[in-house]
């Protein structure tokens, strides 16, 4: 397999537009609606790779689709830990809407450009939890 072209400007201003634009995610729901703009725009003064991108966030903030994501009980940045098959798996989850023990876990990846909402089928999840051990965050139980 070949590597990957390197990294040239463009690629590094789009990452850095998507750091960005998470922060905003992480930021604006939290909070009240009449204040996310001028919030977002402060955050962002100054930088030039920031132009459009409250617009966009608060586009997909506000958009009823994505309600429970940014809604006042979903958590940003939320910090999980569990044992699955015998492996203490940690790791961090931009946006968590819904904290139970014995619910059913559903996965999406929010395609911002769209916006769109992907969701992940349980199946494709399954099929990944054998190559949890080989991970970089999963840490061997000590049960």
């Amino acid at each position: 397999m070949a590597d990957p072209p390197p990294a040239g400007p463009a690629m590094q201003d789009a990452a850095e537009r998507g750091r960005l634009l998470h922060g905003l995610f992480e930021r604006l729901p939290a909070l009240p609606p009449e204040h996310r703009r001028a919030a977002g725009e402060a955050w962002l003064a100054g930088n030039p790779l920031g132009e459009g991108l409250v617009d966009r966030a608060l586009s997909i903030v506000d958009h009823p689709d994505f309600a429970d994501m940014f809604g006042a009980d979903a958590l940003a940045e939320a910090p999980i830990a569990a044992v699955v098959g015998g492996q203490v798996i940690a790791g961090t989850v931009d946006r968590l809407a819904v904290i139970f023990p014995d619910r059913r876990i559903e996965a999406a990846l929010l395609y911002t450009a769209g916006p769109r909402l992907i969701a992940v089928p349980a199946e494709a999840l399954a099929a990944l939890k054998p190559g949890l051990a080989a991970t970089e965050q999963s840490l061997p139980s000590r049960a």
